[in-house]
């Protein structure tokens, strides 16, 4: 749990604690797939017919425009990987994050 607070490498990790990188690897994964496991039902579950039928519903009553939500994208630029296959000047590269939003403006996927 220190590791996801602080964001310090494995390394300085393994060195506070005195354990090799590979063991404290191997817990932040375990600790982050068990936090994802207990939470993601909770905070992002998968909708089903009923809950899009819900949304549609609600989005309707709320905006008098039939739709099952709205979608938005945001541009992030990332570094470019090393070893891209091109010799191009191009050093960021950037991805496109789409959500899906409630007519409450809250994420739904």
């Amino acid at each position: 749990m220190k590791y996801l607070a602080t964001g310090n490498s494995f390394r300085l990790q393994a060195f506070n604690y005195r354990l090799d990188k590979r063991s404290v690897r191997e817990k932040v994964y375990s600790c982050c797939d068990a936090i994802w496991r207990k939470l993601q039902p909770i905070v992002m579950p998968i909708p089903d017919e009923a809950m899009w039928l819900k949304i549609e519903h609600d989005f309707y009553t709320k905006w008098n425009f039939p739709n099952l939500g709205a979608i938005d994208g945001k541009h992030v630029l990332i570094q470019a990987p090393p070893h891209r296959g091109t010799q191009s000047s191009i050093t960021c590269f950037s991805s496109c994050l789409l959500q899906v939003y409630s007519y409450r403006f809250r994420r739904i996927w």
